[in-house]
């Protein structure tokens, strides 16, 4: 079962502000300010994998053909664990010659190291184990990076911003009956942190709205599943009152 959390964090002020010197640029009308927050624990149900594939040898045609062999076999048994091919992007192949490692190397027996990188995409973990183990017994891969995510982050974002707006709706409500204070409409609305009230409110009163992004589990080289990932959303709101 999905576990939903709602959490408030409250950060609510009413401020009453007059024309001055010092406030010159801020509205002369009483406000309040919430911050409402929702947050959703899931677990992982995709994942995007990078790695390189390395061929060294002294025949740069011989590095050439084995790499493209490699590249082959690699996509090839993907393909059979369930990745879609259209999910596995093969760079360019480059060449890289590192001037320390062939330092006193005669010109005959310098070798030729091939370079391809991978990007691919697994949309279902449920042969995860099964291609982490067949591509790190490969010894000419390596440079792994993982990144675990879920292929529904828009419907989990919209969820999150209703939920945060509904926690700061409640907020607003609550501290204005706290402060005998009627509510107005809202002035200003953000998905992200409020920076300066000033720049926020505008002299003219205009409803801001700034975006924001949920984020995934960084990219690592932790190949186990995460228990679950946690997606946060903020919606900021500073209302008029009457």
């Amino acid at each position: 079962m999905l576990r939903q959390i709602l959490t408030t964090n409250i950060f609510a002020v009413i401020v009453c502000l007059t024309c001055n010197a010092n406030a010159a640029d801020l509205p002369n009308f009483p406000f309040l300010h919430v911050t409402g927050t929702a947050t959703r624990a899931l677990p992982a149900n995709m994942a995007e994998l990078d790695f390189e594939l390395t061929e060294l040898t002294s025949n740069p045609q011989l590095s050439f053909e084995q790499l493209v062999k490699d590249s082959e076999e690699i996509s090839s048994q993907l393909v059979a664990l369930g990745v879609a091919a259209e999910d596995i992007q093969a760079a360019q192949i480059r060449r890289y010659i590192s001037p320390v490692e062939y330092l006193d190397t005669p010109e005959n027996q310098q070798k030729f190291r091939l370079i391809r990188n991978f990007h691919v995409v697994v949309r279902q973990l449920d042969q995860w184990n099964s291609i982490i183990s067949r591509l790190t017994e490969k010894t000419y891969l390596g440079n792994f990076n993982v990144a675990f995510g879920r292929n529904d982050l828009n419907l989990i974002q919209t969820e999150l911003i209703q939920l945060a707006a509904l926690d700061a709706k409640q907020q607003a409500q609550d501290m204005a009956a706290a402060f005998s204070v009627k509510l107005g409409a809202p002035n200003a609305i953000s998905r992200s942190a409020l920076s300066s009230l000033s720049s926020e409110l505008g002299v003219t009163g205009q409803v801001k709205l700034q975006a924001a992004r949920i984020e995934n589990k960084p990219i690592t080289r932790d190949f186990s599943v995460p228990a679950e990932l946690k997606y946060q959303q903020l919606v900021n709101v500073i209302y008029r009152l009457k």
